[in-house]
């Protein structure tokens, strides 16, 4: 007799779940992987034959220890390091350096004046070194002239009035009121440090010569 149980319509099997990225792992290497691998540079490049330093595809020389792949030689090697730039200068520095005339420097001017105003008196004390000491006086007499032109020139430079009154003054220095604005100018009213060290030097220089040679500067007056 047949089955008096009705058929039960059959149920679809279930798909299989994708293996995952471990399972696939576990059965081979992934594709994507592979390729990755496979354009890698350890992949595609050669081996040094001496140091076993990877190189490139094309490469002739092995820049680690210089073996030569064609003509199995080793190269010497030297590396050069690059030295660090040197502290740049302030321009101050620099420039008091390379010129030691500078408006930062009236010391020099001090110490030449102070030499040459000094000079003479010494040389005239002794009788052997006369002749020089005149000669002497004669150098200082022109560096005199030219400190003097120097404050002109500064004088004009700060003013158009103020380097007319310097002249005026110097025709004028014969009476005493010209003079003293001179000393005035040179000391306290100029703003260059070096005409104050060279009248400075100056000064003091010929007071020193006055002392040592004073009866020898006597007797050219006389």
């Amino acid at each position: 007799m047949p089955d008096p149980t009705p058929n039960k319509p059959q149920q679809p099997k279930p798909a299989a779940k994708p293996a995952s990225p471990r399972q696939s792992g576990e059965m081979g290497i992934d594709p994507v992987m592979a390729e990755l691998v496979k354009s890698s540079a350890q992949a595609t490049s050669k081996t040094c034959q001496q140091c076993k330093a990877f190189l490139q595809p094309n490469a002739v020389i092995c820049t680690t220890c210089g073996y030569n792949l064609q003509t199995g030689k080793t190269m010497g090697t030297q590396v050069v390091r690059e030295k660090a730039p040197k502290a740049a200068k302030s321009p101050s520095a620099a420039s008091n350096f390379e010129n030691p005339l500078t408006a930062e420097t009236p010391w020099v001017f001090f110490i030449v004046y102070l030499v040459l105003g000094i000079a003479p008196g010494v040389l005239l004390m002794n009788e052997s070194t006369e002749q020089f000491g005149y000669v002497a006086g004669g150098i200082f007499s022109l560096a005199s002239l030219v400190l003097a032109i120097f404050m002109l020139v500064v004088a004009f430079r700060e003013s158009m009035v103020q380097g007319l009154a310097i002249i005026v003054c110097w025709l004028l220095s014969c009476f005493i009121l010209p003079a003293f604005y001179i000393i005035y100018y040179i000391f306290f009213k100029t703003e260059d440090p070096r005409i104050k060290g060279g009248y400075a030097g100056l000064v003091l220089g010929y007071l020193i010569t006055l002392f040592l040679a004073w009866d020898k500067l006597a007797a050219l007056r006389q």
